[in-house]
């Protein structure tokens, strides 16, 4: 079962493409496991009410709503007063006060972007109004397949790449990722407090966690880290697999992924210095993990993989059985040579 949390602002949005995204609302309506998040107190209802369009059809769909009752809407009982916080405040307080997976659809993700580091510490999946409508209809979570998702991370890091050339670069990132996962039907949890932390006491901050779509069990972590050179001293790479293998996989999966954001210059030899790397990687003081690297590889004609994304896979030693991590290289660099 799906529950939305709705600014009130999308109603606005609704009114300029209406069929669409009345649509949308209608699927709350609608014999199914979705639901609308609202407060015990209906004070997030008053403001749908306030946002309607004169000519009725909102005003139609926010009385079917009350008429339905709980077979439309699950009521949040809020722990704090917010009538006098602003939508965007109001609508971030009742989205924390959900225990499952948060979602919240607004008109336009920028509208929040003062609240980012609330909505992300509070896990909260913030979706534009198109993403919404995108996500509401996205095909159930899928049976998860190594194989299948390792396709997928190349794919999207091949679409991720047209944005660079159309200097795009601002929000490109994890997000971008994660959003893209979900809507191929993984299970997809990003910013999890989960794992243990390098320093042994409090749980590391994982990039994004793909999880069974029944049990919740942890099946795949991908970390992804920004380079800007990749000598044999470079520390930032060993320290992220240190976090990765030691800290975050606690259980031994059968493949993780990193994500390099490579800003090197001459992108040809960035990707043979970081063979060379990986291959010294036992050597290296700050790889520290117990987890030893017995080879790496460069697979990038496994994958298909245009000249500005390279793949390698590293095997692992971890307590007699082989464990994989998936290396996914990109030339972020829009000048950069070969």
């Amino acid at each position: 079962m799906t529950k939305y949390a709705i600014c009130p602002e999308l109603f606005e949005h609704c009114l300029v493409e209406r069929k669409k995204f009345f649509d949308f609302l209608l699927i709350f309506l609608q014999t199914n496991d979705h639901k609308i998040l609202l407060d015990s107190e209906m004070q997030i209802l008053d403001r749908y009410k306030k946002s309607k369009d004169p000519n009725g059809l909102f005003g139609f769909w926010i009385e079917q709503i009350e008429f339905t009752g709980r077979g439309s809407y699950y009521p949040i009982n809020m722990s704090t007063n917010f009538s006098s916080l602003s939508d965007q405040k109001a609508m971030i307080a009742l989205t924390k006060e959900f225990s499952a997976e948060r979602y919240l659809a607004t008109i336009d993700r920028d509208d929040y972007a003062e609240h980012n580091v609330e909505i992300r510490n509070s896990r909260i999946n913030l979706l534009s109004a198109n993403e919404a409508l995108e996500h509401i209809n996205a095909l159930p979570p899928r049976r998860f397949d190594i194989q299948e998702l390792s396709r997928c991370l190349v794919k999207k890091a091949k679409k991720m790449l047209e944005k660079k050339f159309k200097k795009e670069l601002e929000d490109i990132y994890n997000d971008d990722f994660s959003e893209f996962l979900r809507g191929q039907g993984f299970y997809v949890a990003d910013q999890t407090r989960s794992g243990r932390s390098s320093g042994g006491i409090n749980p590391g901050e994982i990039d994004i966690m793909i999880r069974d779509s029944e049990s919740g069990a942890p099946e795949a972590i991908i970390e992804s880290l920004k380079i800007d050179s990749c000598g044999p001293k470079n520390q930032v790479i060993s320290k992220h697999l240190n976090k990765l293998l030691d800290d975050y996989d606690t259980s031994g999966l059968q493949r993780n992924f990193i994500i390099i954001f490579s800003f090197i210059s001459n992108f040809q030899n960035g990707w043979k210095n970081y063979i060379s790397y990986m291959k010294d990687l036992n050597n290296k003081p700050d790889f520290t993990t117990q987890h030893r690297i017995e080879s790496y590889m460069d697979s990038s004609s496994d994958w298909s993989c245009p000249a500005e994304i390279r793949t390698g896979l590293a095997i692992h030693n971890r307590n007699g059985s082989h464990v994989e991590v998936m290396h996914i290289f990109m030339n972020m660099c829009s000048d950069s040579t070969n």
